[in-house]
């Protein structure tokens, strides 16, 4: 979902949240072979990682589907429930306390997630996974009614001449049955450094949480995370996120919030040791390093000493 989240995304360069955003809108060359064979892969080499479901999917179909919800249409002006046959054929189950939201923080979302060995995001999922990064819209031009790659799609961004574009039903689409797939504990991986950290605007805010399902998802836990160091309770306590915690609360989700957690922090300092954030974390690291080994000293001395004594 990188291409189509782009817009959340692209002020932001850092390993967090950048994502290698699509060069322009054009629709995406040799679509239907990407589809089928993304389709392919995700049966062959994820299904079993993310979901235990034995079912096949006819690839070929899944295309069908998946295309006939924008062929021959105006790419600007698509019906809400345009992708629900695509929906139905590539949805499956998504396992308990595994679900993960994320809000700019692409690429360090889908590190920790592992490809759904860790977490499973919508990306994760054959819905997501089919159609993430690529850019597609309807062109009556064409004998099959689909734009080719010198074609300029909508992307996300709505507008007064484009108010329903193929992009953003599509994942509106997604997210909503994602949000009502999940189940048990959720988890959500939002950026530090946005203003505020729970976007208005956001697909997650507008689309996922009023999609939960009160009485099956039972905990959120969120995860703030940057590149900067966090004073402890600082974001946690932010007006956004005590709204997160009301809309959670409306459908009595219990709340945790974690700013800049260990394992998340191990990830990111892995693939940028230069982040201000790691420098302190490898500080509090030696330090505690430095204490065990000076405990581990007393006790070898203690126990050389009290040996000694005996004989």
């Amino acid at each position: 979902m990188w291409f189509t989240k782009c817009f959340q995304l692209f002020l932001i360069t850092n390993v967090i949240a950048a994502a290698p955003c699509f060069q322009g809108n054009h629709a995406t060359a040799e679509l239907r072979s990407r589809v089928i064979g993304r389709c392919l892969e995700f049966q062959a080499n994820m299904m079993f990682n993310v979901s235990c479901e034995e079912k096949t999917r006819n690839c070929t179909d899944v295309w069908e589907k998946f295309s006939s919800g924008f062929a021959f249409k105006d790419p600007c002006n698509v019906k809400n429930d345009t992708f629900r046959e695509y929906i139905m054929a590539t949805n499956h189950y998504v396992p308990k306390d595994k679900a993960m939201f994320w809000g700019g923080v692409y690429n360090l979302a889908h590190r920790y997630s592992n490809r759904g060995q860790s977490k499973v995001t919508l990306e994760d999922t054959m819905p997501g996974y089919v159609a993430d990064g690529l850019s597609f819209c309807g062109d009556n031009s064409t004998s099959d009614g689909i734009a080719r790659e010198n074609i300029t799609c909508p992307s996300t961004f709505l507008s007064a001449n484009c108010s329903s574009t193929v992009s953003s039903v599509f994942w509106t689409s997604a997210s909503i049955n994602f949000a009502k797939s999940v189940t048990g504990e959720i988890f959500v991986m939002l950026n530090a450094s946005r203003n505020p950290i729970y976007r208005n605007n956001s697909y997650f805010r507008m689309y996922e949480v009023p999609n939960l399902t009160k009485g099956t998802v039972t905990k959120a836990t969120v995860y703030i995370v940057g590149e900067s160091p966090i004073s402890k309770g600082n974001l946690c306590g932010s007006e956004s996120i005590l709204e997160l915690k009301a809309n959670l609360a409306e459908k009595d989700i219990a709340f945790e919030c974690q700013e800049n957690p260990r394992d998340v922090m191990n990830i990111l300092c892995g693939d940028n040791p230069r982040a201000d954030v790691c420098s302190s974390i490898w500080k509090t690291s030696r330090s505690s390093r430095s204490k065990m080994n000076y405990h581990a000293l007393l006790y070898i001395a203690f126990s050389v000493f009290t040996f000694s004594t005996w004989f």
